[in-house]
C-alpha cells in the first residue's frame, strides 16, 4: 500500500439576496494534494479563486412603458495556483523551470445586462475583459506559458417566449493582443405545433484563430532540431479552426403513457495550420521557429464530421413500469492532410456537407423495459 497522502479544501460565500443593489462575495481554494474522487468530480485542484459581483435589478411594477423587468451585472475574478512547482533536464537532472506558490494565474470582470421589454421580447450584451494570465495545463505536463490579454464581448436577442414560434440569436467575438481571435454565432428556433408535438432546432458557427494550439512534446535526445526547455521541445502551431453544428429535438405525445423523441446532430469542423512554433522560455508567450527537418505545418490539417441520430419510443404499460425502445444512427470521418502522402491535394478542408456521408453507418437497437413492484 502507498503512503497516505491528505490535502485540504474548502470555499467560502457570502450575499445579499434583498434591495435594490445586491451582491456578493466567493472564495475557494483547493490544495495540490487534495484528492475526493471518491466523493465526486474535482476538475483542476492546485488553485485558489476569489470572486465577487454586483446585480441591480430592475422592476418597475408595471409602470414603465418600456420594459418588464431588467438586470444589471458587474462581475471580477481573480485566481493563483495553490503550489510551486518544479521541472528538471530530461538528461542532467538539473533545474529546468520552476514557479512558487500562489502564482498569479487569472484576473478579470465582466459588465452585462439582460432586458426583457413590454412586448416579452428579450435582449442581452456583456463585454469582457481578462487580464494577462498563465495556463498551466496548455504545455501537458511542462512549464507555465503566459496568455496575452484578452478582451471582447456577446450580444443576443430572444422573441415573445409566450408565443408558440420563438427565436434566439445570440453572437460572441473576443480577441487579443496577439491577434488571436474567436468568434462564434448561434440562432436557436423553438416551435410548439401543438400541445402534443414540439420542435426545437438550434445552428451553430464557431470561426477561431490561435497561435498557441499544442501539438506534441518533443525530446530532443529522439529528436534534436528544436531548442528545447530542459531537453523538451514544446511545440505549438498557428491554426484557423472553423466548426458548425445543427442540432435538431422533436417530441412526440401520442398518448399519457406513450411518446417518441427524436434527436439528429450533424457535426462538422476542419482546420488549417499555417506555422509551427516551441516555447523558448517558461511563463512567457516567447516562442522560436521550430526547426526540425520536415516539419510541416500544412501536414496537420484536419477534418473531422460525425451524424449522431436517436429515437426513444416510451411506453408506460402499467402505472411506474414502463418499457423503452431505442434506435441510434452513428457516421463519423475524420481525415488529416498527412494521410494523403504524395496526393496532398486530394484532401479536401471545407465545410462541405458531403462530409457527413462519406462513412458508412453503424446501427444500434436497444430495448428496456422496467417493472413496478410494490411493496
Amino acid at each position: 500500500t502507498g503512503k497516505a497522502v491528505y490535502g485540504t479544501g474548502g470555499a467560502l460565500d457570502l450575499r445579499r439576496r434583498g434591495g435594490n443593489l445586491q451582491g456578493g462575495v466567493t472564495g475557494r481554494w483547493e490544495g495540490s494534494k487534495l484528492q475526493i474522487n471518491d466523493m465526486g468530480f474535482l476538475a483542476s485542484p492546485d488553485e485558489i479563486s476569489s470572486s465577487g459581483y454586483l446585480y441591480y435589478p430592475y422592476d418597475p411594477k408595471g409602470k414603465s412603458k418600456t420594459f418588464n423587468r431588467a438586470e444589471l451585472n458587474l462581475n471580477a475574478w481573480r485566481s493563483w495556483i495553490y503550489a510551486g512547482r518544479t521541472g528538471r533536464d530530461v538528461v542532467t537532472g538539473a533545474e529546468a523551470w520552476e514557479y512558487g506558490p500562489r502564482h498569479p494565474q487569472y484576473s478579470g470582470f465582466e459588465l452585462s445586462t439582460w432586458m426583457q421589454f413590454r412586448s416579452y421580447r428579450e435582449a442581452w450584451w456583456g463585454t469582457s475583459f481578462n487580464g494577462e494570465g498563465t495556463h498551466r495545463f496548455e504545455t501537458r505536463g511542462g512549464p507555465l506559458i503566459r496568455e496575452p490579454l484578452t478582451y471582447g464581448g456577446y450580444v443576443g436577442a430572444k422573441t415573445d417566449t409566450r408565443k408558440n414560434l420563438n427565436v434566439t440569436l445570440e453572437g460572441s467575438y473576443y480577441r487579443d493582443t496577439s491577434f488571436n481571435a474567436s468568434t462564434n454565432v448561434t440562432l436557436t428556433t423553438k416551435w410548439n405545433q401543438s400541445s402534443a408535438l414540439n420542435h426545437n432546432i438550434s445552428l451553430n458557427y464557431n470561426d477561431r484563430i490561435d497561435d498557441t494550439q499544442w501539438l506534441e512534446n518533443v525530446n530532443l535526445t529522439s529528436r534534436p532540431g528544436g531548442i528545447g526547455i530542459g531537453g523538451i521541445s514544446y511545440v505549438f502551431g498557428d491554426i484557423h479552426q472553423r466548426t458548425i453544428n445543427l442540432t435538431l429535438r422533436s417530441n412526440i405525445i401520442f398518448a399519457r403513457n406513450q411518446s417518441l423523441e427524436l434527436y439528429a446532430q450533424p457535426f462538422l469542423t476542419v482546420g488549417d495550420y499555417s506555422r509551427v512554433r516551441e516555447l523558448i522560455r517558461p511563463d512567457s508567450y516567447d516562442f522560436y521557429t521550430y526547426l526540425e527537418p520536415g516539419y510541416v505545418a500544412r501536414d496537420r490539417d484536419f477534418s473531422f464530421a460525425s451524424v449522431n441520430v436517436n429515437a426513444v419510443y416510451r411506453w408506460e404499460y402499467r402505472p411506474g413500469s414502463t418499457f423503452y425502445l431505442v434506435w441510434t444512427q452513428g457516421r463519423s470521418r475524420g481525415d488529416t492532410r498527412m494521410n494523403h502522402g504524395v496526393n496532398p491535394n486530394g484532401f479536401q478542408n471545407d465545410l462541405s456537407g458531403r462530409a457527413l456521408f462519406q462513412s458508412e453507418p453503424e446501427n444500434t437497437i436497444s430495448a428496456k423495459i422496467t417493472y413496478w413492484i410494490a411493496i
